[in-house]
């Protein structure tokens, strides 16, 4: 495949890098667990994919095609540089739980419909891109929860799913000692809660979990 280091001008990209998708494993070894589905990127194909961004300077999957205006254009920009540590802390400045995100948006109908190369190629890759900079950052354990002094308060939280997560994570920034209470096991909530149909690693979940450092979470409450 061909390197982001190329002899046009990168915002060309684009016209000379074709779009790719992440692996996808075969069917006959998908009926034997409950395993993600796509792999992730290899760093080169992350660093073209992500070159791929023409860096609108309105652009069109901020404003129109992302609930949260996360700043895309940014970080792709990081992650074509190779700058990966620095893309994910980036994403995870608009967005609690990018690792998440990335798996579960459907990016299809939001930022890379919105994309601008739409009208002349494919859309960039951006889920693929947000999702391989985030599992980087957390194999590199260089995230910061970011969490404040405490305040002296405490907070309850019912639901694990991905609204009461980041309500937790916006609460412990604040200094709040804050509990989630769910009725499922542990083990259950890291492999379905809000994402029933969807096959996530529980490892992504629990990464999820740990990274709200202040944040207890007490399963099988009923």
């Amino acid at each position: 495949m061909q390197a982001a280091t190329t002899p046009w001008p990168a915002k060309h990209n684009w016209r000379y890098i074709v779009r790719e998708s992440p692996p996808k494993r075969e069917a006959d070894e998908r009926i034997c667990d409950f395993d993600e589905i796509y792999g992730l990127f290899d760093e080169a194909t992350v660093r073209a994919q992500a070159s791929r961004c023409i860096n609108c300077p309105d652009p069109p999957c901020v404003k129109n095609g992302c609930p949260l205006a996360n700043r895309i254009p940014e970080w792709l920009a990081l992650a074509a540089d190779g700058r990966f540590l620095e893309a994910a802390a980036l994403s995870r400045s608009t967005s609690n739980m990018p690792e998440i995100c990335s798996r579960v948006c459907p990016q299809d109908r939001l930022c890379e419909r919105a994309c601008i190369l739409n009208a002349r190629s494919e859309p960039v890759s951006i889920g693929a891109v947000e999702k391989f900079i985030n599992e980087y950052a957390f194999a590199h354990e260089t995230l910061d929860a970011g969490v404040a002094a405490p305040n002296g308060r405490k907070v309850a939280v019912v639901g694990s799913g991905p609204g009461g997560m980041a309500c937790a994570d916006e609460l412990a920034k604040l200094g709040y000692a804050v509990t989630i209470f769910e009725s499922q096991t542990r083990r259950a909530v890291c492999s379905s809660t809000g994402s029933r149909r969807l096959n996530l690693r529980r490892e992504s979940w629990s990464g999820a979990l740990i990274y709200c450092a202040d944040v207890v979470l007490r399963s099988d409450v009923a």
